[in-house]
């Protein structure tokens, strides 16, 4: 069994493809399902050329079955489950130089919304330069701020969302009896039902996304 040069750079290709859609789960496949085939190939089931076939096949349904931004849900949730972690971490260290949770949001002298809890814990998630650049002294759609807005963190987007620039895939849970009141600030000890036992933030729709 020879193979020509051509053949060789066809069956990398598969195999970087397979590793650059699915990861290292994708070159092990690959390279199992390569290996198969030369085995078949040897004993003569298949020749070159329906190898070919078959790779330009898989190589098509790879590419339709991968999702746009490249992620599986497996992968998704995990990633959304990280994100609401680095944000229930960030409320914590909040609250450790605040001695409460932030606010829903932050209200003018009129009770006008001005900015919200995302806002306030930019710099626990790491996005210092970011919070150094937010007017507080605006609202948060002035011309100013609005483009801020639009430079989401990461930490607030759920990875394949759809929706428009500066628009969170997590919204916070606001009511009586929860961390969020309509005004004011909850503290650690208001929670009677202990934290593990209190929901704090949800998962959104991309049509019922918050900015």
């Amino acid at each position: 069994m020879q193979f020509t040069l051509t053949t060789l750079l066809v069956l990398c290709v598969y195999v970087m493809t397979s590793l650059a859609l699915f990861g290292p789960a994708g070159g092990v496949a690959a390279v199992v399902l390569l290996s198969l085939f030369l085995f078949l190939i040897r004993k003569g089931s298949f020749t070159l050329v329906e190898l070919m076939v078959f790779v330009a096949i898989v190589m098509m349904i790879m590419t339709l079955l991968t999702p746009p931004d490249g992620s599986f849900e497996p992968e998704r949730r995990a990633k959304c489950a990280a994100n609401l972690a680095a944000i229930v971490n960030a409320l914590h260290a909040y609250h450790d130089d605040y001695g409460c949770f932030p606010p829903s949001c932050v209200r003018d002298e009129s009770g006008k919304p001005m900015h919200s809890w995302r806002v306030l814990i930019l710099p626990y998630l790491g996005y210092d330069d970011l919070w150094k650049t937010y007017r507080m002294d605006e609202p948060w759609d002035s011309e100013h701020n609005r483009t801020i807005v639009e430079t989401i963190p990461a930490e607030y987007e759920c990875p394949g969302a759809c929706a428009d620039p500066g628009v969170t895939s997590y919204a916070a849970i606001v009511g009586p009896e929860t961390i969020w009141p309509k005004d004011g600030q909850v503290c650690k000890d208001d929670v009677s039902d202990g934290l593990d036992q209190t929901m704090a933030l949800g998962e959104v729709p991309d049509d019922l996304g918050i900015i």
